[in-house]
């Protein structure tokens, strides 16, 4: 049967192929409905690849499924098997379009993350790099938000002594929250922020945000992560935690 419906895509147009792949975006965007959604997103790129290795919709999306697969495992081993695998897209997806933004986001994101896996040192020395990866994106694509996010998080996490700066984060947040209100990851860390500076009604009031969108830009990320966490973080600021 799959056999068949790989050769019924092969004979697709570029049409067809584009909304099987608009389809394929949707479902990853709603995995958390169901279990099947993921399953059968994975197939679709996976399978189109078969057929159009050079399909930039789809080194996209295995970049970005890899990472999130990654994500969802604790051996270590297993983690960077996934995210060389999704380094590989991003990297095949940079020969294929160098003006692709999405490219240069998920070699930034999944080199990172392998980085981080390998030691501080590693994290460290690999901040430059990142840096112009992201910014790579950002001249690409001004109004991407996930890559001004993705900066705020380098400046927020890394060390003063070596490049951070916790006020040019923020700002990189606040940036990102500016181009679309309803990207919900960012208020998560600006809450975190004044969390730690005891400002508990500012992030409080950016929780609230998070729990009442209503159109959240990734909508499994959202119901999965965003949600949940601003809900405990409610919770831990309430109770005096």
């Amino acid at each position: 049967m799959f056999l068949l419906f790989w050769l019924w895509l092969s004979l697709l147009g570029q049409e067809k192929t584009d909304s099987l792949l608009a389809y394929a975006r949707y479902l990853y965007n709603h995995r958390h409905l169901a279990d099947t959604n993921f399953i059968n997103c994975r197939k679709i790129w996976e399978g189109v690849l078969n057929s159009y290795p050079h399909n930039e919709e789809v080194l996209r999306g295995l970049a970005e499924m890899n990472q999130y697969l990654a994500s969802q495992t604790k051996d270590r081993t297993e983690k960077l098997r996934y995210l060389t695998r999704g380094l590989a897209f991003a990297e095949t997806l940079i020969k294929v379009n160098d003006k692709n933004p999405w490219g240069h986001f998920w070699y930034a994101a999944n080199y990172g993350e392998i980085c981080r896996i390998r030691g501080v040192m590693k994290s460290l020395t690999a901040i430059p790099k990142l840096k112009a990866e992201f910014s790579k994106v950002l001249e690409l694509d001004p109004k991407n938000f996930d890559a001004l996010y993705a900066l705020g998080m380098i400046y927020y996490e890394t060390p003063e002594l070596v490049g951070g700066n916790k006020k040019q984060a923020l700002d990189y947040f606040e940036k990102a929250i500016a181009i679309d209100s309803n990207y919900t990851l960012p208020y998560i860390d600006l809450a975190k922020y004044y969390i730690s500076k005891n400002e508990l009604q500012t992030a409080k009031k950016l929780l609230n945000r998070v729990l009442f969108t209503k159109k959240p830009v990734y909508p499994a990320d959202y119901f999965l992560n965003d949600r949940p966490i601003a809900e405990s973080l409610l919770v831990k600021i309430e109770s005096g935690k």
